[in-house]
């Protein structure tokens, strides 16, 4: 369950609607997860996994700029289209779309 979310400016606080969320995760990525939060350098349970420089935890614009420079590295063509993280929840949808009925589809995006 999400509780917290890292708003635009660096802070931590509620997601967008102000209510917890449930999110999907595969066993893989829950394995991986605990594995990288072993990792981390901030043993403290309230602390982030993700984390940024300075153990400023990583927003939007970050991820936005590592997608940017991953498309370029990899030279894949976007045409005129600006691709964003955010993105990836369309074609997410657009995809399980075929597999499973919209009203679980609609449960798992929340």
């Amino acid at each position: 369950m999400v509780e917290r979310a890292v708003k635009e400016g660096g802070e931590i606080g509620t997601p967008k609607s102000g209510e917890a969320r449930i999110s999907a995760l595969p066993a893989k990525a829950r394995e991986v997860l605990e594995w990288w939060r072993k990792e981390t350098p901030f043993p403290e349970d309230d602390c982030l996994v993700f984390f940024g420089g300075q153990g400023r935890p990583l927003n939007r614009r970050t991820f936005g700029d590592i997608l940017q420079r991953a498309l370029r590295e990899t030279q894949i063509e976007t045409g005129n289209r600006f691709l964003t993280t955010h993105s990836f929840r369309h074609t997410y949808n657009t995809m399980m779309r075929r597999s499973i009925p919209a009203d679980t589809l609609r449960a798992l995006v929340l």
